[in-house]
């Protein structure tokens, strides 16, 4: 079995699924208000001081910047920027003060990006480097916590208006979705712009630490505390803020962290090695195990500028869209298949691997709050709708070994005994691949950054995600396995994004079309993307409550409502319907991954 073809069959809608079916219909779309002119101008709309007068006008220096409602009693003010136009491979650059009025009505442009999975956002453009901010109305006698989201999405694709924080923010926090460089745009390293800036790559990564200064500086105009700023994040969104842990530049930035199924390592570093060859053509299929420069060699040379006096020159002036799938170099990220982005050591911010800075960080000295977690499924996304292609024993024990390199048959037998028939081995495939790469990795690190926090003083928790949302719950695509509790499905559950459930077919947004389906003989509850996105009815309810109040908890006071993790007694929570405590989680399969991690001992023959 071709391990990188598998993700060729996964295209329609997963992202979608990925994004808990939250796509346009999630985003506030206000009409223009009055003396506001038109929204959605990215700027200004007069000059000087100006009064700040409206209900969801808020005063930052000697400007205004007009939001609206995104519902009852939440305001929204979208697509301010916190940088400047960004020079193609340079770092962000502060934004300009705003003067006279800002219109932050209407969302600003996603960062350049592809079409993935089927979809992607229609206004698109370098000058991406926005924010939107959602709260409730300014308390002027209490501060309120602050919550920077980061969004997923392989760090290639995604934009914060499939992330709108309203919901949330609706419990009483100040909610900032961030938008950030991706791709090659946000990673690209060369030797020639080493040369002219001192290092080069994880240009996106300035761009989140840039939007954090924008909310130490500016948050408290909108009623939130700069000295109570929680940051979290899914997926490549977790990883962000894992790696933000590691970065000297962010420190002081935020208080409290929440990691949902991401990791804290960098498996690329920036420097080009000796001898290694880097052209698209001898690097086809060899993409992730090279240096950026490496690459961004092959990119340059596979558009046209590897060859150019003026290298840097060249490749600034393509178009954005030239570096989104450079000829012989597919960034579609599928698991095993594709150029994998994420910060990179030895770039700019990050001059060692992330996993190297956190393991030699003195204990005790992270003075970080901190909340990591995964859902119980996580892998079955990423094989959703054509399955993994699994026809042999031979094939499961493969991906063992791409999961624990030396200890593959080993890890095969533990998961797998010695079953030989492909649909009995569907479920333990599963399960390796979310223990190996997943679950039992945030065990670990929560462990390891639970010695380096400043004790008592900062505290620890770890979650699982076990509801399985309607679209998780029955076969898909003509595959032979549900999704269950799958990557990314807690998002909108977190960020209170589903639809509001309604009781006939009737009453489901006519935006959003033919959207309802029957959850039983008494309700119906409306459907995301014309009845083909996941479903969200009373237990989804249930489930987003005590997400959103655990999330808001945590990001107050750093209390959950549930109990601390520590290594002993390994406590965490399970988010189900009902919730439930929970202790030692996946506890012997997790410890046979610690003694493979920690002294590549493989682990006995069940």
């Amino acid at each position: 079995m071709d391990l990188g073809a598998t993700g060729r069959a996964r295209r329609g809608s997963r992202l979608a699924l990925a994004l808990g079916g939250c796509l346009a219909a999630c985003t506030p779309m206000p009409p223009a208000g009055p003396d506001g002119g038109t929204p959605g101008d990215g700027g200004p709309s007069d000059g000087g001081p100006v009064a700040c007068a409206g209900v969801f006008d808020v005063p930052i220096g000697d400007g205004c910047v007009r939001g609206s409602e995104a519902r009852p009693g939440v305001g929204a003010w979208l697509g301010i920027p916190y940088a400047q136009v960004p020079e193609r491979f340079a770092p962000p650059e502060e934004a300009p003060p705003i003067v006279g009025r800002f219109d932050a009505r209407q969302p600003a442009p996603a960062c350049p990006q592809g079409e993935t999975f089927g979809h992607a956002p229609e206004l698109q453009d370098e000058a991406c480097l926005t924010l939107d901010v959602y709260a409730p109305p300014a308390d002027p006698t209490t501060a309120r916590p602050v919550m920077v989201f980061i969004h997923g999405g392989s760090f290639a694709f995604g934009t914060s208006r499939w992330y709108p924080g309203a919901g949330l923010a609706s419990g009483g926090a100040v909610v900032v979705s961030i938008q950030y460089r991706l791709g090659f745009l946000g990673f690209l390293a060369h030797p020639a712009l080493t040369a002219e800036q001192g290092s080069s790559s994880n240009y996106a990564l300035l761009d989140q630490i840039a939007a954090l200064r924008w909310v130490r500086r500016h948050i408290a105009a909108f009623g939130g505390d700069p000295d109570n700023v929680t940051i979290f994040g899914e997926s490549a969104g977790g990883i962000s803020v894992c790696t933000l842990l590691a970065v000297p530049e962010a420190a002081g930035l935020f208080h409290r962290a929440i990691v949902q199924s991401g990791g804290c390592w960098t498996y690329r570093s920036r420097a080009k090695a000796p001898g290694e060859r880097c052209s698209p053509q001898a690097l086809a299929g060899a993409w992730n195990s090279v240096s950026m420069e490496c690459l961004g060699e092959a990119v340059a040379d596979a558009l046209g500028c590897g060859q150019s006096a003026d290298v840097l020159g060249c490749l600034r002036s393509l178009p954005a869209q030239a570096f989104v799938n450079p000829p012989g170099l597919p960034t579609d990220p599928g698991l095993g298949e594709g150029v994998y982005f994420g910060p990179v050591a030895g770039g700019h911010a990050l001059p060692e691997p992330v996993q190297t800075r956190l393991l030699q960080r003195p204990l005790g000295s992270l003075d970080v709050d901190l909340m990591m977690g995964t859902t119980a499924n996580e892998s079955r996304l990423f094989f959703w709708p054509a399955g993994p292609g699994l026809e042999s024993r031979a094939d499961f024990e493969r991906w063992a070994a791409w999961v624990a390199p030396g200890c593959g048959p080993a890890f095969a037998a533990r998961y797998g005994g010695t079953e030989t028939d492909p649909a009995a081995l569907l479920d333990p495939f599963f399960t390796l691949l979310d223990d190996g790469v997943y679950v039992c990795p945030t065990r670990a690190w929560l462990e390891v950054l639970w010695y380096r926090q400043v004790r008592p003083e900062r505290r620890a928790y770890l979650y699982q995600f076990t509801h399985v949302v309607p679209a998780g719950r029955v076969p898909v695509g003509g595959a032979d396995f549900p999704l269950l509790a799958y990557h990314s499905s807690e998002v909108p559950l977190v960020l209170g994004s589903f639809p509001e459930p309604a009781t006939t077919p009737t009453e489901c947004p006519a935006a959003q079309g033919p959207c309802c389906v029957r959850r039983d003989p008494e309700d119906w509850w409306c459907c995301e993307q014309g009845g083909q996105g996941p479903c969200y009815g009373p237990a989804e309810a249930r489930v987003a409550e005590a997400m959103q109040a655990a999330w808001l908890g945590f990001a107050t006071a750093a209390d959950p409502g549930f109990p601390e993790w520590d290594p002993v007694e390994r406590r965490d929570q399970r988010f189900g319907d009902p919730p439930a405590a929970g202790a030692d989680l996946r506890g012997p399969w997790c410890d046979a991954w610690d003694r493979y991690w920690q002294r590549g001992e493989c682990p006995p023959s069940p």
